[in-house]
């Protein structure tokens, strides 16, 4: 029954365990539930909650849009450009900050992030800049599961001085349908995958680890209850791709067979970790998180180091 097609090599990741999703969606089909709402920046650090709870397992497009700066404390010129994810420093004001439709050419990517969730590091996804007016340009998405709780935004200045920082973050939630339901598939690393089961959890599936850098080929199995193949359906490929920083995981769905949500962990330890600290399986969790609707799919996870531990989960279906 195993396929596993292992081409070795592949290594270190300690990465942020990242509880929103970059990703492509589904727009038309999006319910919109709250917003747009203004988050403006300083004097403080400030943070808006939600005033309901996003429903347990209930998937959620998040839009942030906007961008600020941040003002030097005596002299007043522009000394730092910031949107939900990237920044950029000025050169005592001369260069102008980014504009509407931008003139700023070198964004650096904030780690954590400027704009987070819950407290936690978000990937809003590649640099976005342009829009006739401020509150049009530099537009993320991140996709989230929800917990059955509030969540909270919080902007995050990485000098920590927000006395001086002047923006506005317009922040708005679409919740998306869920895809048919289908089957739980894992993907499995042979020698590498070390099952839920045989760690204390009560759910089926697989860890695969330790990976060091190069390429490797996993099967990815639905259904297999008890982590035990022959109960299963060999229902696709996953490659994974890692450069000691980046790993790149795609997903090949076999003939017949579609996905709608896919998840990936990707870090040092085992498993990922839940809102409080707990090590978790649960995919709600998991690094990165995409909602498809497709055969193939690819996440890349950045900032990571070491060798590194790979969960892949999928809701799969026939087609």
């Amino acid at each position: 029954m195993e396929k596993m097609r292992t081409i070795f090599a592949l290594a270190m990741v300690s990465a942020l365990i990242i509880l929103a999703i970059p990703i492509s969606g589904v727009k038309a089909q999006e319910t919109l539930i709250w917003g747009p709402v203004d988050l403006p920046s300083g004097p403080t650090q400030i943070s808006l909650t939600t005033p309901f709870s996003l429903t347990t397992g209930g998937v959620y497009r998040i839009e942030a849009k906007g961008w600020f700066i941040s003002c030097h404390p005596i002299f007043g010129y522009v000394v730092r450009a910031m949107d939900p994810q990237y920044y950029t420093d000025e050169l005592f004001g001369l260069l102008g900050a980014w504009g509407d439709r931008g003139f700023w050419t070198n964004p650096i990517r904030a780690s954590p992030s400027i704009l987070q969730i819950n407290g936690m590091d978000v990937d809003w996804g590649p640099f976005s800049n342009g829009g006739v007016n401020w509150w049009d340009g530099h537009q993320y998405s991140a996709y989230y599961v929800g917990t059955g709780a509030p969540i909270t935004f919080t902007i995050v200045d990485p000098d920590g001085n927000y006395a001086l920082n002047f923006s506005h973050f317009i922040i708005t939630i679409y919740q998306i349908p869920r895809p048919p339901r289908g089957e739980t598939a894992y993907a499995y690393g042979g020698a590498f995958a070390t099952c839920f089961l045989s760690q204390g959890f009560k759910q089926w599936g697989w860890t695969n680890g330790r990976l060091v850098p190069g390429h490797y080929e996993f099967d990815i199995w639905a259904g297999a209850a008890k982590c035990d193949l022959s109960r299963g359906d060999l229902v696709g490929t996953l490659t994974i791709d890692y450069d000691g920083s980046t790993a790149t995981v795609r997903y090949m769905m076999d003939p017949g067979w579609k996905m709608g949500f896919t998840q990936v962990y990707a870090g040092s330890d085992m498993f990922p970790r839940d809102a409080r600290g707990k090590f978790t399986v649960s995919p709600g969790a998991y690094t990165s998180i995409h909602y498809v609707d497709d055969v193939t799919d690819t996440h890349t996870i950045t900032g990571l180091s070491g060798n590194i531990w790979v969960i892949a989960h999928a809701d799969v279906f026939e087609v």
